[in-house]
């Protein structure tokens, strides 16, 4: 993968700083001083992730990586997007379960409200975890029962996922970041 080209960087206002290729998720996303650029495969899911992040309610419990326009205006140019770094560290599933589930109930509670993006029924790959996650239990009279082959691919999706998802536990604050 090659790195945001230097007209990419500076339409984002990156500065002069060498791309350094960030370990983990899909290996595509580049730090360039505060921002965070990569490539953008689907645009449609870009403008809502940035739509959400950009209004986001809960700063105070969870952060998440504020959405930078090019100096166009244009949230994608020539193909990248970036984002505000955010600082964190790995967590641990082992070691620090109970701050991990809370961030995680505290994400879903934020986005329980919004409607269903229509961009997810265009993504056949396991990257919208959210789409699969719709379908992993099928409502059956009151019970749920388990989807195998969905509990197989969420299961993937997430140990793939955990690579890009940043948490930091400091003064009640979690902090959730993935590399977009």
């Amino acid at each position: 993968m090659q790195p945001p080209a230097s007209d990419v960087r500076r339409a984002f206002g990156a500065g002069g700083e060498e791309p350094l290729l960030l370990p983990g998720g899909q290996s595509r996303a580049w730090r360039c001083g505060d921002l965070v650029l990569k490539p953008v495969e689907h645009e449609a899911e870009h403008h809502w992730v940035a739509a959400v992040f950009s209004s986001w309610p809960a700063a105070d419990r969870i952060r998440v990586p504020v959405p930078v326009a090019a100096r166009s205006g244009d949230l994608v140019y020539d193909g990248w997007a970036a984002h505000h770094w955010v600082d964190g560290r790995d967590a641990s599933m082992r070691e620090e379960p109970g701050p991990i589930r809370r961030v995680c109930e505290d994400f879903h509670a934020v986005i329980a409200d919004l409607e269903r993006p229509a961009f997810l029924d265009e993504r056949d790959d396991p990257w919208p975890l959210s789409a699969m996650h719709r379908e992993l239990a099928l409502h059956m009279d009151g019970a749920y029962e388990v989807n195998r082959t969905r509990l197989d691919h969420l299961i993937w999706a997430f140990r793939a996922a955990s690579a890009f998802l940043v948490l930091e536990v400091a003064a009640g604050v979690v902090n959730i970041a993935t590399v977009i």
